[in-house]
This record gives C-alpha cells, sequence and structure tokens, in this order.
C-alpha cells in the first residue's frame, strides 16, 4: 500500500494468495508453491485451503485460466489446480512416391533429392525421390513444445 508516497506492507493480502515473484527468494510470509508441507497449526488459513498440508507445485508449470464453461479449454471439464498434459497441433504433409509428372510435396515434407530411371518399355522417364518430415521446416522447434516464456517463482501467502 502506498501510504505518503512511501510504499509500506500490509496484512490485507489474505493467505491463499498465489502470485508470481521475480527473484529466487520468497518474502517474509510467503512460501514457494514446491509441493512442500507446511505447519497446519502455524497456518491456519493456508490449512483450510489445503487441508493435506500441502502446497501445490507450481515448478516447470505454465499457468491457464480456468475455462469455468467458456468451451475455449478443449478439456473443460477440468478443475481448479489440475494439471494439464502437453500436447502440440497435428502437423500434416503430402507427397507421391512414384512419380512421372513432376514432384511436389507439401506441409512438413521437402524434397531431398530424386534420382531418375526407366521404367521398360514405358515412354515415360519415372524418378524416385528420397523425402524427408522437418517439423522445424514449418514451426520453431526444441526439445519440448512451450510458447516465448519468463522465469518466475509462484508464491502463496502464508497464514
Amino acid at each position: 500500500v502506498c501510504q505518503s508516497g512511501a510504499w509500506k506492507s500490509t496484512s490485507s493480502i489474505q493467505p491463499g494468495t498465489i502470485t508470481m515473484w521475480g527473484t529466487p527468494v520468497p518474502p517474509e510470509g510467503w512460501l514457494e508453491l514446491n509441493g512442500q508441507l507446511f505447519n497446519p497449526s502455524g497456518n491456519p488459513m493456508l490449512s483450510s485451503l489445503y487441508p493435506s498440508g500441502q502446497i501445490p507445485d507450481f515448478r516447470g508449470y505454465f499457468p491457464r485460466g480456468w475455462d469455468n464453461g467458456s468451451d475455449v479449454d478443449t478439456d473443460g471439464s477440468r478443475a481448479i489446480l489440475t494439471v494439464q498434459n502437453d500436447a502440440i497441433r497435428n502437423i500434416t504433409g503430402s507427397f507421391q512416391t512414384f512419380d512421372s509428372n513432376g514432384y511436389s510435396p507439401s506441409g512438413v515434407f521437402s524434397h531431398q533429392s530424386r534420382y531418375g530411371s526407366e521404367v521398360s518399355g514405358s515412354p515415360q522417364a519415372w524418378s524416385h525421390s528420397i523425402v524427408q518430415i522437418d517439423a522445424s521446416s514449418t514451426v520453431p522447434t526444441a526439445e519440448e513444445n512451450r510458447p516465448k516464456n519468463i522465469a518466475v517463482m509462484f508464491i502463496i501467502k502464508a497464514g
């Protein structure tokens, strides 16, 4: 709270409030959301939200607003604090494997090499092609699927 031009600490933040934090150490009165156990008797409000005495583990996850009937999330029946596994949209393409009329790969397929041959008795020259698939030709790739991001610590107000 800003009072007379100075920021003052306030206790009006409810225990259980989750926010992002930009340093490796949470402020006093806050816990990192790392799946740790907490003392229920020392944190009665937090204990009412998490009766198991354990807070959720948000490390390595992106938050997603709860669908709550909006039909944006394809798995709209998910409950609060449930994990949704990773997925990508389908990547498709097509090609011909034996061709006399030209070669036209599409989508994630590209032409790597081609060599010709003649079929005995045929007036057409046929060619065989080597085709490769490479998703990086159409989308950025990495060892995981992810949007652009910045690392933060998720914390929860104790109490």
